[in-house]
């Protein structure tokens, strides 16, 4: 129970801040902007490499300026995402008393206790990405990346 409330408690205290005024999101809505960030790393192409076709990953193209922002947001989500899976683990070693199965009666209280934890604000802001700093004419980034990140996406 001791490491759980530890885990919550760092959980709850967050990230340093960023630039921006909108409200500290979730923790579930950090994890999903996450999810987004990664996502903007590049994309797979055929390409030939000695003749032989193979697949490639390519890097998007963004501006210094967005490209600092992806990587200072991703860093950012990446000790609240670590935080979340440690008081997650917690919880886990808790219900199954050491283990690391939930048992099956405890699946429900489970469930609510994670959504909890998910629901927790992160203490994080984001950083602002300007939509025309995404070179969507040029960066092939798939809609549903894009939906992941429209909570810091500005479209002006």
């Amino acid at each position: 129970m001791r490491l759980l409330q530890i885990a919550a408690l760092s959980l709850a205290m967050g990230v340093p801040a960023l630039a921006q005024t909108a409200p500290s999101p979730t923790v579930g809505q950090v994890i999903v902007i996450s999810n987004g960030l990664t996502a903007l790393d590049g994309y797979d192409t055929p390409c030939k490499d000695n003749n032989v076709e193979r697949i490639c990953r390519k890097p998007y193209k963004f501006s210094a300026s967005a490209l600092w922002t992806i990587a200072s947001d991703a860093a950012a989500a990446r000790g609240v995402v670590t935080a979340y899976e440690t008081a997650r683990n917690a919880l886990i070693r808790q219900m199954a008393n050491g283990g690391t199965r939930v048992p099956d009666d405890s699946v429900n209280k489970f469930n609510d206790e994670q959504q909890v934890l998910l629901d927790k604000p992160s203490g994080l802001t984001f950083g602002r990405i300007k939509r025309a700093d995404l070179n969507l004419d040029e960066n092939p980034i798939p809609p549903n990346v894009l939906a992941l990140l429209i909570p810091i996406i500005d479209d002006k």
